[in-house]
């Protein structure tokens, strides 16, 4: 485990930072394959499945206890095991589908930007009005024990997306928010990753990540010098528990949940106030 005399510093991203942001991206959604099994078992279509195949274990046992002219002792106890017989391919199965979903997930990410993040970040519209650029930003946060010969360590990094009202719009639309043309028009503020090393998380380490991308979100005005970015928003998975609980620390608030697939999953898509006006 990291050492608790550990100090942490905030500094841009760089491409020498690139091999090892990836291994914290994978390393840390890799960790979360219990959250996902446990989830999808205890879900609606896990208990379904469940159900139905202990009811099948079942009638199997039955089948086979009169077939071999088993007393009905035998059969009582066979039918205990059902659960247990049905359960655990279903179990085996949901682990399995757990695995390839995160899989999938991580790849699909690394092709996304995570991958190259130094390119995914270049790639962003190159204009000096923030209220027609679409821009990324990518800072890392770094570990160094208390010591002088110590080496600083990344240990976790954020990309944040800067867009135009329009976007803000385009985010807003499908949730069912309409804009009041009475108020400032807002662009759009996305935090689009936040990763920690799960060695080195409930350390201030996110906490120091997210207050500077706020940070930056503030200090850009629009063409009149108010605040062009209202709020800060992201999308968290409902089998991120402790990201939920931590994001309802930071002001966070959810403003709609996607519905439930059947094996659990779920959206939220949540936001935090950075202009005081739009809090009112």
């Amino acid at each position: 485990m990291a050492s608790m005399a550990a100090l942490l510093t905030v500094r841009p991203f760089c491409r020498a930072d690139q091999a090892q942001a990836q291994a914290i991206y994978s390393k840390t959604w890799s960790g979360m394959r219990f959250s996902h099994v446990s989830e999808a078992v205890f879900s609606f279509g896990g208990l379904v499945l469940l159900t139905a195949a202990t009811i099948a274990a079942d009638l199997v046992l039955v089948a086979a206890t009169r077939a071999w002219n088993l007393n009905a002792g035998s059969l009582v106890c066979l039918r205990c095991c059902a659960p247990v017989l049905g359960g655990l391919p279903v179990v085996l199965v949901l682990t399995c589908y757990s695995q390839l979903c995160t899989w999938m997930f991580i790849d699909e990410s690394m092709a996304l930007g995570v991958g190259s993040l130094h390119a995914h970040c270049s790639s962003s519209e190159s204009s000096s009005d923030p209220e027609l650029a679409v821009r990324r930003k990518c800072w890392v946060v770094e570990s160094k024990a208390a010591h002088e010969d110590a080496e600083q360590r990344l240990i976790g990094f954020i990309v944040v997306r800067t867009s135009t009202a329009d976007a803000e719009e385009q985010w807003l639309c499908p949730r069912n928010r309409k804009r009041d043309d009475s108020r400032q028009r807002h662009g759009l503020a996305v935090v689009e990753w936040l990763v920690v090393d799960e060695d080195f998380q409930r350390k201030g380490a996110a906490r120091m990540l997210l207050k500077t991308a706020e940070a930056h979100c503030r200090s850009l005005p629009d063409r009149l010098g108010r605040n062009f970015y209202g709020h800060l928003r992201l999308v968290v998975s409902s089998c991120s528990v402790d990201a939920i609980l931590f994001y309802k620390q930071m002001g966070f608030f959810t403003e709609q949940a996607s519905s439930c697939s059947w094996f659990g999953s779920q959206e939220f898509h949540i936001a935090k106030y950075l202009d005081q006006d739009e809090q009112k």
